[in-house]
């Protein structure tokens, strides 16, 4: 198992498509956990 560490700039950056791509691939609680940190929910 890896585990990325991600700075607030970076996950402004990369969480958009990151969401996109959870989605399209039925991880809805990775796409939630992205939002979570982006602010969104």
């Amino acid at each position: 198992m890896g585990v990325l560490h991600v700075k607030e700039e970076g996950i402004q950056q990369i969480g958009p498509p990151a969401m996109k791509l959870a989605e399209a691939e039925g991880l809805t609680g990775h796409k939630k956990a992205i939002a979570l940190r982006l602010g969104e929910e």
